[in-house]
Parts: structure tokens; sequence; C-alpha cells
């Protein structure tokens, strides 16, 4: 059965599960930025893989902008011991309720009468961190340059991180539930702070 995924305003691609999809990751990113509704309505694209290669992407420019954070801020001490260490942490405290919140969304939608698997959310989810990952990409270099502009859109790309798991939450997983979406808001940020906290 063949599926069919809009990339350009008179142009679809055919999505067909014995044939890997001619829509490359760069593609996916550039239209998941341009025209995020293509692939944020209902209908699943097709597009897990991308989904997930995202959210891995997402994980490791955390780890790099705060690692380069920490250089600017600490020039004078090593940064072995105060860039690495610490921003491999707040990585791995993301990481953990990313991955928590997909699995509860999935378990969640299913037990209310909605039947989306792990990978329906993979596609969701990951599709909605394209913004966060664009800004910590220009927070970077920026930082390096100047801290401060580069921290605010730091800032910036994190906040889209909680703005896009509320919205998957209410949107697809607890459809249109306001309640259950800020029930997994706060858990996903509760989780954050207290394995950041631990480690």
């Amino acid at each position: 059965m063949s599926e069919h995924i809009e990339v350009e305003d008179n142009e679809e691609v055919v999505e067909n599960p014995e044939k890997k999809s001619t829509v490359s990751y760069f593609q996916y990113f550039i239209d998941s930025l341009k025209k995020p509704d293509n692939i944020l309505g209902n209908e699943e694209k097709g597009l897990q893989t991308y989904g997930l290669i995202n959210l891995g992407v997402l994980i490791g420019l955390i780890i790099l902008s705060n690692f380069f954070y920490r250089i600017k801020l600490f020039s004078s001490v090593s940064w072995l011991d105060v860039g690495f260490t610490t921003s491999l942490t707040i990585g791995i405290a993301y990481a953990i309720p990313i991955g928590a919140i997909l699995y509860i969304m999935s378990w969640y939608a299913n037990n209310h009468g909605n039947k989306l698997n792990i990978s329906y959310f993979f596609e969701k989810l990951g599709a909605a961190m394209s913004l966060p990952i664009a800004l910590m990409i220009i927070s970077i270099p920026i930082t390096l340059i100047t801290i401060n502009p580069g921290t605010w859109i730091r800032s910036l790309g994190i906040t889209f991180i909680y703005i896009a798991v509320f919205w998957i939450s209410y949107k697809f997983a607890s459809k249109d539930n306001i309640k259950v979406a800020t029930i997994f808001f706060a858990g996903f940020y509760l989780t954050y702070r207290i394995i950041n906290f631990i480690f």
C-alpha cells in the first residue's frame, strides 16, 4: 500500500513500504522547518527513521552547545573537567525524559482508543524538534564570538523543546486534552530536573 508525502506545493513523493523514500534527511529537515504542518498532521508519513535521527541530533547539539558555552565561560579552567563532563550529563538528562515521554505517549494513546505505535511519535516529536535543532546550530558559532546572544538563542531552542513536548502530547497522545498534556509536560520537565540534580 502506498502513502503520499507532500514535499513541495505541487510535488508528492510516494512512500512504499518495500522501497526507501526518495525524500532525503536534508529535505525532511528543511520541509519540517518551512512547512511543519505537512509532517505534523494526523496522518503517519512513514518518516519515523528521520524523526529518530532528529532526536539523536538534538541530544548531540544540547551537549555541544552547552560544552562550547562552558568553554567560553570558564576559559581559564580545564575544558575536560568543566566543559565535557557537565555537558554530557545535561545531554543524558534530556535523553532519558525524551525516551520516556515517547513510550508514555504511545502507551496513553493506545489505552484511550488511539492505536498509535511508538514509531508514530518518533515521527511527530522528531519533526517538532527541527526548530530547536536549527536554533542550537545557530547558537554555537555565536556563543564562540559573544556569549550572551548565543545563550539567548540556545535558551530559545530549549524553550521550543518543551513547547514541542506539550504540543505533541496535546495534539496526538491526549487528543486535545489540555490537562493530560500539561501532566506530560510537567513530568518531562521534572524528570529532567531530577536527573540533572542527581548527577
